[in-house]
């Protein structure tokens, strides 16, 4: 998991234990979407991060707090095989 601290823009996502496993979708506008705490995130798609893989059975992001909000800042999908 300690490679997930880059995305593929070069910004960091911190460290693995700072992400949260998260529910998510790929909706019709072919964005990620992803639910914490009962609302719904869109990912850009510079936050996706496919390169190192998932070990895990959910999703994990990454947020940043910006303009007293959230924003997703990186988020890792399942591995699709």
């Amino acid at each position: 998991m300690v490679q997930w601290r880059l995305q593929p823009q070069g910004h960091k996502c911190c460290e693995a234990a700072d992400g949260y496993p998260v529910e998510y979708q790929m909706r019709s506008d072919n964005h990620y979407w992803v639910r914490f705490k009962s609302e719904w995130y869109e990912v850009p798609d510079e936050a996706v991060v496919r390169q190192y893989g998932n070990p895990t059975s959910s999703g994990v992001v990454w947020f940043a707090e910006v303009f007293g909000g959230r924003a997703v800042r990186c988020f890792v999908p399942v591995a699709e095989y």
